[in-house]
């Protein structure tokens, strides 16, 4: 299972925030519900049906406000440790958008933006983070369906002589 397909995260994210709105484009349509503190402040709104030219057809996005009597400390953001982050998971999960906008500074009057989007999932990860490298073939990939579960695995060699391992966030070894 891939990060953030689990609900873990946004449930973190709901509990830690003033407020968070999230929207869902399914079937066509358009659905909208508000959190504040955790708790739901309006029930799941059937909000429009979602037209052909709509930037997106299907998929959820998340607005939220960290909350500050929760982070008493300060909230301080780091937006590359954050797109860094975004990007591996859009590498993990072939096929997915991910798009990240900071709308606390803006710049000339546009909030700072990053989308990441990999068809090729985590082939295009090892090509990424082979780039500084001088690759000897193209990444070698397979996949395969065990008890229900995706297993992913991509390598390529380079002509470096130290290797590389890199796994998902979300493996576990037994």
């Amino acid at each position: 299972m891939a990060s953030g397909l689990h609900g873990v995260g946004v449930s973190a994210v709901n509990a830690l925030s003033a407020w968070m709105e999230t929207t869902v484009r399914h079937d066509g349509r358009e659905y909208q519900q508000r959190y504040e503190r955790g708790k739901p402040a309006t029930k799941v709104q059937d909000v429009r049906r979602v037209l052909k030219d709509d930037e997106f057809q299907h998929g959820t996005v998340q607005h939220f406000m960290a909350d500050e009597e929760v982070f008493k400390s300060g909230i301080d953001f780091k937006f590359e440790a954050l797109a860094q982050r975004f990007r591996e998971m859009a590498f993990l999960t072939r096929g997915l958008t991910i798009t990240f906008r900071d709308e606390r500074d803006t710049y000339a009057g546009n909030p700072h933006e990053r989308s990441f989007h990999f068809e090729g999932g985590i082939r295009s990860f090892v090509r990424y983070l082979n780039k500084t490298r001088e690759a000897i073939h193209p990444p070698i990939y397979v996949e395969k369906q065990v008890n229900g579960t995706a297993i992913e695995a991509a390598i390529q060699y380079t002509d470096e002589y130290n290797e590389s391992v890199t796994r998902s966030p979300t493996t576990s070894t037994r």
